[in-house]
């Protein structure tokens, strides 16, 4: 695994506060924990969010 719990990136435009937390509250009700986050890298946007999970190249 890596050494960071994981990364969100928000691509959210206009950046209304209530979008983003909207967005937010979606991704944190699918990942409960810190643990089901650890390695990934979510790209959050309004409506939807994509996952990409640490390539296995990088831990060798």
């Amino acid at each position: 695994m890596g050494d960071f719990f994981g990364i969100i990136r928000i691509k959210i435009n206009p950046p209304f506060i209530s979008t983003i937390v909207a967005a937010l509250k979606n991704v944190f009700n699918q990942f409960k924990t810190p643990e089901q986050l650890r390695g990934k890298l979510i790209i959050v946007e309004a409506m939807t969010f994509r996952v990409w999970e640490e390539a296995d190249t990088l831990e060798k």
